[in-house]
């Protein structure tokens, strides 16, 4: 061994090192990623379609009526992966300047938290929110109904003894 044929190893040598696995992430995962950084950005708003939060979250549902934003599609496959995501923003905002910063701001948390950066990053504005209405959406407030005024002669009273 070792005396000058170069297809043999020396006895010596190190050991080959181990092939590296991979690490495959799911579509959903980058999709998920790329939905909650939306919201970090100014005046983009989680919104749900009423009619998709009676049907759930099941997906041919919310494909079907649109179920809530923001919503974001990625092929984390792809050699190079090109995201799509569709949001809700208050109105008024500067929509260009806010589309420009969920760009920016989308394919720098997909690459810190992934390591994959998307070649493209495709932001589609779906519903604009009126500000009164977004702030209660943020903060998970809703608004109920004024009460409506009960005659305490009519109304039933708690405190009365049942007899029977």
């Amino acid at each position: 061994m070792g005396d000058g044929d170069p297809s043999v190893a020396p006895d010596d040598a190190p050991a080959p090192a181990p092939v590296a696995g991979t690490l495959v992430l799911a579509d959903r995962v980058g999709a998920a990623i790329a939905e909650r950084a939306a919201l970090d950005v100014g005046s983009v708003v989680a919104y749900k379609n009423s009619m998709g939060s009676m049907l759930g979250d099941v997906a041919g549902a919310r494909a079907v009526v649109g179920g809530g934003y923001p919503k974001a599609r990625i092929d984390m496959g792809a050699a190079t992966p090109r995201l799509a995501v569709a949001v809700a923003l208050a109105w008024p905002s500067p929509i260009t300047r806010v589309c420009r910063e969920l760009r920016t701001h989308l394919a720098e948390e997909l690459e810190r938290l992934t390591g994959v950066r998307p070649v493209a990053v495709d932001v589609e504005v779906a519903r604009l929110v009126p500000r009164t209405e977004a702030k209660k959406l943020r903060s998970g407030m809703i608004e109920l109904p004024p009460p409506e005024t009960v005659d305490a002669r009519t109304a039933p009273d708690d405190d009365a003894e049942v007899r029977g």
